[in-house]
Order: C-alpha cells, then sequence, then structure tokens
C-alpha cells in the first residue's frame, strides 16, 4: 500500500508540475506526462488490482486539471502568456478540457496492454488490441475536437513561424524561407496527414510501452507477460493488399484529382501503413542481431548505410519486403549453417 501510495503522488506530482512549467508548447504537450501512468496502470491490471488502477487513472486527470487551472491564474495574474501562442484565454481554457480527456484516454492505453498479459496472448496481439481500441478512442476524439485540434497545429506553425524568422541571421534567408514553406504545406495538408501521423505515433508509443510492462513482469514478477516480444511481432501477409490499394488510389488523385476526402483517405493510410513496416523493419533488424550476432564492424556498417538510404524508408521497405521473404525465416537457417560449419570446423 505504502509503495502505491509513493507512486501515485510522485506521478500526479510530476503531471501536475508539468503543466505549470512556462514553456512556449506547454499548451500543446499538457497531456504528455500521462504517457508515465501507461506501464503502472497495466501493471495493475495485469494482477486485477483494478482499486488501483482506477485510482491512477483518476489521478492523471486530476493532476492535468490541476496544474492547468494552476497556469491559467498564473496568466491571468501576469497578464496572459497565450499572445505568443495566438489564444484567447477562452479557447485555452477549451484547450485544457480537451487535454483532460486526452489525458485520460492515454493513461487507459495500459487497459487492453495488462487484460492481454495476463492471459498469455503474444506480444503482436496485445499491440494489435491496444492500437485498435485505442484507434477507435482517438478517432471519436478527434471527430469531436477536429476545430481546436486544427487550432493548435495552426498556433504551433505560427509560433515556429516566428521563430524562424527571428533566426534568419544566423541560419540564413534562403534555408529559413525553405523551412518556412515546409511548415506551410504541411499546414495546408494537415488534414491528409494528422490522423496516418496520430496512429504512426500511437502504434510506436504502444510497442515502447508493451515491451516496457512484459520487461517489467518478467524481471521484478518472474512474470512471462506475453508470448515472444518485439522482434517476433509480424504484421499478417494480407495487409500488404491495403498497401497496393492505397498506392492505387494515390496515383489516381494525383494523376486525375479526387477531391480532398480521397486525399485525406489515401495519405493518412499511407503515413499508418509505413509506419506498421517500419516497425517490422526495426523488429526484423533487432531479430537478426540476436540471431547472427554480427561483429562490430558489420554492425556500424549495416546503422551506416540505414542512416545514409534514409533510416525510415530503409526499414520499412524492409519490413514491407519480408511479407515475401520472411527474413526470420532465412536468418535462422542461415545461423544454423554457420553454426554447423563452426562445428565441423571443430
Amino acid at each position: 500500500m505504502l509503495i502505491y501510495a509513493i507512486l501515485w503522488l510522485i506521478l500526479f506530482m510530476v503531471t501536475a508540475v508539468f503543466n505549470v512549467l512556462p514553456n512556449p508548447l506547454s499548451v500543446l504537450t499538457i497531456s504528455c506526462p500521462a504517457f508515465l501512468y501507461v506501464v503502472p496502470v497495466a501493471v495493475y491490471v495485469h494482477f486485477r488490482e483494478w482499486g488501483r488502477t482506477i485510482g491512477l487513472i483518476v489521478g492523471a486527470l486530476m493532476a492535468v486539471l490541476l496544474g492547468s487551472a494552476v497556469l491559467l491564474m498564473v496568466m491571468k495574474l501576469v497578464g496572459g502568456y497565450t499572445p505568443r501562442l495566438q489564444l484567447s484565454s477562452t479557447q485555452f481554457a477549451g484547450m485544457v478540457g480537451m487535454s483532460a480527456a486526452n489525458a485520460l484516454l492515454i493513461s487507459s492505453m495500459g487497459l487492453p496492454i495488462g487484460l492481454g498479459t495476463s492471459r498469455g496472448w503474444t506480444y503482436g496481439r496485445v499491440v494489435v488490441a491496444t492500437i485498435a481500441t485505442f484507434s477507435v478512442l482517438v478517432g471519436v476524439y478527434l471527430k469531436v475536437c477536429w476545430a481546436s485540434f486544427n487550432r493548435i497545429i495552426d498556433s504551433m506553425i505560427a509560433w515556429f513561424t516566428e521563430q524562424l524568422n527571428l533566426q534568419a541571421a544566423e541560419m540564413g534567408q534562403e534555408l529559413v524561407d525553405e523551412q518556412i514553406a515546409g511548415l506551410r504545406w504541411f499546414g495546408e495538408n494537415k488534414f491528409a496527414l494528422a490522423v496516418g501521423i496520430e496512429f504512426a505515433v500511437y502504434l510506436m508509443l504502444t510497442c515502447v510501452l508493451v515491451s516496457i510492462t512484459v520487461a517489467i513482469l518478467r524481471r521484478w514478477f518472474a512474470d512471462p507477460g506475453t508470448i515472444g516480444s518485439f522482434r517476433d511481432m509480424r504484421p499478417p501477409d494480407w495487409l500488404v493488399w491495403g498497401g497496393i490499394a492505397t498506392a492505387v488510389l494515390w496515383y489516381v488523385e494525383h494523376q486525375y484529382g479526387g477531391g480532398i476526402e480521397l486525399r485525406f483517405v489515401t495519405w493518412n493510410v499511407a503515413v499508418g501503413l509505413s509506419s506498421i513496416y517500419f516497425l517490422n523493419g526495426c523488429a526484423v533488424f533487432i531479430y537478426g542481431l540476436s540471431v547472427l550476432a554480427p561483429g562490430l564492424f558489420l554492425l556500424v556498417l549495416l546503422v551506416f548505410m540505414f542512416v545514409m538510404s534514409g533510416l525510415y524508408p530503409a526499414l520499412s521497405m524492409i519490413g514491407l519486403f519480408d511479407t515475401w521473404a520472411n527474413f526470420r525465416v532465412r536468418m535462422d537457417r542461415l545461423a544454423q549453417a554457420i553454426r554447423d560449419a563452426q562445428s565441423g570446423e571443430s
């Protein structure tokens, strides 16, 4: 009980204080500390300690509201902090409510993770169940708060543009103009990218949080948690047909036009699918490291090649072609051949 009380108090204080910190993006990152709750919630759900689970989730919500209320009062007293983000106090208060709902959703991510680990699901199934549940909730959340979400992005772009203009003398006007043009392009097309980016970010965070939860269960509680780990996770082969359909629709939209509705679907789905195959590429790479145990020189060479070719696209392509090549099976065969050759030499 004492350990839980200390944990609850630490998480509550960190979350509340974070919301009072006077940083220019505090209004945009106001619910980030809620991610600290996910793993404890998952562990308590795993052991069916529902009272403590609810206490943590409620604590995340209360901490965001308390910290945001303090920040809002400070802003009123000092004459307003919102002009730097071009937001009125009313808009800020609305985003506090939105952030509180976001914190409630994020801290609840531990629920499907804990349920999956307690039932001994595979690592991939736990990730799929978590991201599927969370995607539905985030989809509803974005639908309800789409206007505020757009205002947040526009405010952030305006602030970054202002900062870039201030640094034009140091960075060079040409580079600044190029970066501002990129920000404006994103602002114009955010409707076709925001949902896919949200999905990609939450998918990657889900994998991280599931891995941490499983590591804690295995090390501290001698509980297997899931069958397998991140390196064993592999998307189903049929998913590639979704990628092919998306590529066809993107070509149609690019060549003949199809309205903002088609662009919304194709671009967001493309971003989401690329994140899935990127993670599969990462899993294949980690699997290869554990099975083949390459030397330091070869490892550095591989990392250098990935970085030079673009880490994200390179690993995404590996993850995609794993659909046909099944690199893990090939690496297992190669590792066995190496062991057989070494035993023959000895």
